[in-house]
């Protein structure tokens, strides 16, 4: 059994204002445990199956804590610290008890007062119950002096429900939870049981859908139920629209809901096949309408949603689908989920991760003054930190319009992301209101504020971009403005700007001079990542050429073609003098009986050639609309294609991303991609035109999380690549949080 997590706890605060007798109240508190089974109940087990045990009443302690606090400097803060304190307390199904009450008084006539249960042994209708008959037997009791006349007055009152504290003294019970207990034992028994359960095997018959909720964060291993709330109210003219349409359609209001919140998730996520989880009262004879007990049960309404199909066709299929749902309500939730062999594997719930809740329970929205006293009683807005669902919609019809609180999981939602989620709930139900017979594709779902930023302020990307410069104008630029400043960090081997911008430049002439490199001439780069691999780039750059990234891992064929389909007939090798059997060397080699040139750059002859060229900056010889580098794709869906980036195009880039991610010269980026994969680009080009320094990572950290993390506070990274996979990776292990300041693009 599981031992009361907190997100099963059902707590209420309320402000007292008036004259009390918290004697008198304690009393009253006394009576309602002492009538109600459920409140003296608590939990064990018995061959493995759980069994409910009662205590006689004059048996079970009472959790009640008076305390007086007003000598306190802050009686108030002192008060909502109590009251978090409890709500972060768990219970003990087996010890007992699963209530607690805090009456704390915290100004001469003012008070605050907490009940917190455990919702094993109540339901939302049962809370009203309590508060009715808590304060109506308080009143009693507070005015018993004034004898029979006031006593008569009260029982007067109890002939039918009415605000809490016009009710001294409750009738007596028709029956207790235990009696419902062995009613809804015989009815689910024999002839009923086969109905009940045949209909529930038959609405989630086959493959069942999983909701591709788009999460900000992928979900824990087990759930934490950690959660909070974002709430809305829909204005008093669509809560009159949609209550027209529920007339014109002969359905509730929780059916309107159930439609808009499919079509919503629908139009979120494009799933077709979608099930809603809800709960009903379950308290379907008027002998458990006034027990205090857990009755409620959950449903999981399951809807085939056809995009051409108007919301009125999607409500009255939600309609005759709800109706039939309520008619074989009886039947356990737990026990459908062991039947269809979902139990919960501890990461999601089973069948569903998205409750709709429609309260219509008379609760109180305001302060209520308590009649034949000047009590004044005042509920008090409770936070939400736990969610047992991803997302819960909580619907409350009020005088106001219909109020709207999504409690969601704070494990996988940003409360930016609830926040927008609420919105565009509001916006389909504001949609529905205006044109329930549009079709379910063209719902409108967005909310006005994310249709502005999506069709405008999105868009609005200009900025002023002089299309003279080049990625290489700008490096030459650093180099000019800091030429000691470290551009490239390779190991124990540092590189200047000054010192790269002259190898490149030597690196360049030696292309143009040897092997006829001009613009627009496609040069093939084979090399891992290291200081040279800058060197590479910018020198074919600086002579005019385009670049063809290529890593060396890729089979010989692979690299053939690419350099084919490129027209290139050079290829520039990277081959570390310590290592003979490198995989560059090895391609090299085998390509060199077939190539046309095959240019290892670091064998001596190569290097006393390319040092013999001047170190000065060449002419410009490539234009903005020149080619820049030719990239191919995966080839995962069939021949890899070369994509022709020119010069302006990769200025724009680097030109968003450098003012974007604010790239300068105290930045720090971390080179993790190797130089065939486009995110090299976004590594490289907008931090070394920038002034930046560059970092390359070694291959023996990449996929060792907390070596790479441990690495790049050593260096103080900044910004830094990481392929979606390894994110992932990161994201699910809190432990190797990214360093402080950093940014993962």
């Amino acid at each position: 059994m599981e031992h009361g997590a907190t997100a099963y706890h059902m707590p209420g605060t309320f402000k007292l204002q008036g004259t009390l007798n918290a004697q008198a109240l304690h009393k009253a508190f006394t009576a309602l445990v002492q009538r109600h089974e459920s409140l003296r109940t608590t939990f064990t087990t018995h061959n493995g199956q759980p069994r409910q045990v009662v205590h006689p009443a004059n048996k079970m302690p009472h959790n009640w804590h008076f305390e007086d606090l007003r000598q306190q400097p802050n009686p108030q803060q002192a008060a909502q610290a109590m009251v978090a304190q409890d709500l972060t307390t768990s219970f003990d199904l087996q010890k007992g008890p699963l209530l607690r009450v805090l009456l704390l008084q915290t100004g001469p006539q003012e008070y605050l007062f907490h009940y917190n249960l455990h919702h094993i042994i109540t339901d939302g209708w049962s809370m009203q119950i309590m508060l009715q008959e808590l304060l109506g037997a308080y009143l009693g009791l507070a005015n018993e002096e004034e004898g029979s006349r006031m006593q008569s007055r009260m029982q007067s009152r109890m002939q039918s429900r009415v605000p809490p504290g016009e009710q001294p003294q409750a009738p007596p019970l028709p029956a207790q939870y235990k009696d419902f207990v062995a009613w809804q034992a015989q009815q689910l028994s024999g002839p009923s049981l086969q109905a009940h359960q045949q209909f529930w095997h038959q609405q989630f018959s086959g493959t069942l859908p999983v909701l591709p909720l788009p999460t900000d964060l992928p979900h824990p291993t087990q759930k934490s139920f950690k959660g909070s709330s974002v709430s809305t109210q829909l204005s008093a003219p669509t809560a009159r629209a949609l209550q027209a349409l529920c007339q014109k359609n002969n359905a509730t209001t929780f059916m309107v809901l159930l439609a808009a919140l499919n079509a919503w998730l629908y139009r979120l996520t494009g799933a077709k096949d979608l099930i809603v989880g809800t709960t009903v009262a379950g308290r379907q004879a008027p002998r458990w309408e006034p027990l205090i007990g857990f009755f409620v049960n959950t449903l999981a309404i399951r809807t085939q949603i056809e995009p051409s199909q108007s919301f009125v066709a999607l409500l009255q299929q939600v309609r005759q689908n709800a109706l039939q749902c309520f008619k074989h309500q009886v039947y356990p939730f737990d026990q459908l989920v062991e039947d269809l062999g979902m139990a919960g594997n501890g990461a999601h719930n089973p069948l569903f991760e998205v409750m709709l809740v429609l309260q219509n329970t008379n609760d109180l929205n305001g302060p209520t003054q308590v009649q034949g006293s000047n009590l004044k009683v005042q509920p008090l807005p409770t936070p939400t930190t736990t969610s047992k669902f991803d997302l819960s919609f909580n619907c409350a019809e009020t005088p106001q319009g219909l109020n709207i609180t999504l409690e969601y999981n704070t494990d996988v939602f940003w409360q930016a992301s609830a926040q927008r989620m609420l919105q565009q709930f509001v916006a389909v139900l504001q949609a529905v209101a205006k044109a329930p017979q549009a079709p379910l594709g063209q719902l409108e779902f967005l909310s006005p504020q994310e249709v502005q930023q999506v069709a405008h302020a999105f868009n609005q990307t200009t900025f002023a971009l002089n299309e003279t410069q080049t990625v290489v104008s700008l490096f030459e630029q650093q180099a000019q403005a800091n030429p000691h400043k470290i551009a490239v960090v390779d190991g124990l081997q540092q590189l200047s700007y000054q010192t790269l911008n002259q190898r490149a430049n030597q690196l360049a002439r030696y292309l143009q001079a040897h092997h006829q490199v001009g613009p627009e001439v496609p040069v093939g780069l084979l090399c891992t990542r290291s200081a040279w691999q800058l060197t590479a780039l910018l020198g074919i750059l600086k002579a005019g050429g385009a670049y063809i990234p290529i890593d060396p891992a890729l089979p010989t064929a692979r690299i053939k073609t690419m350099l084919q389909e490129a027209s290139a007939t050079l290829l520039l090798a990277d081959v570390p003098q310590s290592t003979t059997a490198h995989a560059s060397l090895n391609v090299a080699l085998t390509l060199q009986s077939q190539w046309q040139q095959v240019e290892e750059l670091v064998k001596p002859q190569v290097q006393a050639r390319v040092q013999a060229q001047p170190i000065t900056n060449l002419p410009p010889q490539a234009k903005p609309q020149h080619l820049a580098y030719i990239i191919f794709t995966s080839g995962s869906t069939g021949t890899p294609k070369g994509v022709m980036v020119e010069h302006q195009s990769l200025l724009n880039t680097c030109t968003w991303h450098s003012t974007f991610y604010k790239a300068g010269t105290q930045s720090r980026c971390a080179i993790y991609a190797g130089v065939g994969f486009d995110a090299a680009v976004a590594e490289i080009w907008p931090y070394i035109t920038t002034g930046a320094t560059l970092y390359m990572v070694p291959n023996s950290l990449r996929l060792d999380l907390k070596a790479l993390m441990a690495h790049y506070r050593q260096q103080q990274i900044t910004h830094g690549f990481l392929p979606p996979a390894v994110c992932q990776m990161l994201m699910q292990q809190p432990a190797l949080a990214q360093p402080a300041g950093m940014t993962i693009v």
